[in-house]
């Protein structure tokens, strides 16, 4: 009995201990605007990243980068033959603030499944677009 409350303590520290991350910048938080720019080459990864913002609704996309907030850059890593056997690669998402460089989130997503890239990237921009809800709803 002993041997099981010690393990029960051990497990739910280990599920309750929260991934500690650095805060966005306060002017992440405080954003209401987003611009997409898609470096991917794939429409689709614009069409899903504009999808879940839309349904995220925290965020509204804008067709003027002057007027956002946030810039949400996604790009192709593109594909690599590998010992004769094509590998997908990645699909990224980098977001700043509007007039800086640096980059204050990045996201990398394979895609999921074995689509090709132009129907990945809908999926993928979806994925990294969660990614970075979820580190927006951490506290800070």
């Amino acid at each position: 009995m002993r041997t099981i409350a010690i393990l029960l303590i051990f497990w739910s520290g280990i599920v309750f201990a929260a991934t500690k991350h650095a805060p966005l910048p306060d002017a992440a938080y405080n954003a209401k605007t987003v611009f997409i720019v898609n470096k991917s080459g794939y429409q689709s990864t614009a069409d899903g990243a504009f999808d879940a913002l839309t349904k995220w609704g925290t965020l509204t996309v804008v067709s003027d980068k002057s007027k956002a907030d946030l810039v949400i850059t996604f790009s192709y890593a593109g594909d690599e033959q590998v010992k004769g056997t094509s590998t997908w690669g990645d699909f990224e998402m980098a977001v700043t603030l509007r007039g800086a460089e640096d980059t204050i989130f990045s996201a990398v997503s394979g895609g999921g499944g074995f689509h090709m890239p132009s129907a990945r990237g809908g999926v993928a921009a979806k994925d990294c677009i969660n990614q970075f809800k979820k580190r927006f709803q951490e506290s800070h």
